[in-house]
């Protein structure tokens, strides 16, 4: 299948990633998925969108699961393998994983459902892999006004582009706020939300 280059993080990228980011702006929140997704005792967790291991290693510590982590991005699969080594490390297309059916009794994704093309096939996706009573645990952002960084950075960036404000925070990363359109997504998906 080919990928949009746009979607693709390259060269020093993922490492910036890593360094900047994750213990920023997704750690804390990491720690608070790995403790819901360790509540569920899962056997074998397939992580969606895991860039370089932020959620992955905070799955390893918290539980006993197989965990398998993936992301769409190679150059962010090879930061990850090498920042939390234990896991099986994956390039995959979350609308296309190259996984069996059932094969996983809990699939979770923090932060990346917004970035899908195609969210109902992402979710139908995570259906396809999961066992019939398996967990779904996805966390997207909340409105941009909730978000005292990124709000900032949106204005900066209208007071620095007044003609032409890139749009990307307000609309792909805040995009997914509104629960009714994600509970939407996810029951056309094949999930009985």
């Amino acid at each position: 299948m080919a990928h949009d280059t746009h979607r693709l993080w390259v060269d020093e990228m993922p490492e910036a990633y890593e360094r900047w980011l994750a213990p920023v702006v997704f750690r804390p929140f990491a720690v608070d998925m790995a403790r819901r997704v360790a509540a569920a005792t899962p056997r074998r967790v397939l992580e969606l969108a895991a860039g370089t291991g932020v959620l992955t290693r905070e799955l390893v510590a918290a539980t006993t699961a197989e965990v398998t982590a993936t992301d769409l991005n190679e150059p962010m699969v090879e930061v990850g393998r090498r920042q939390v080594p234990g896991p099986v490390w994956r390039r995959a297309d979350a609308a296309d994983l190259p996984f069996d059916d059932a094969q996983y009794d809990l699939v979770v994704c923090q932060f990346g459902a917004m970035f899908f093309p195609d969210k109902e096939a992402a979710f139908g996706e995570a259906r396809r892999v999961l066992e019939p009573q398996g967990q779904f645990v996805v966390s997207t952002w909340a409105a941009l006004d909730t978000h005292d960084f990124q709000a900032a950075l949106v204005a900066g960036l209208e007071r620095a582009f007044p003609n032409d404000p890139p749009s990307f925070m307000a609309s792909v990363v805040h995009g997914c706020a509104d629960v009714d359109i994600v509970v939407g997504h996810l029951r056309r998906g094949g999930f009985g939300c």
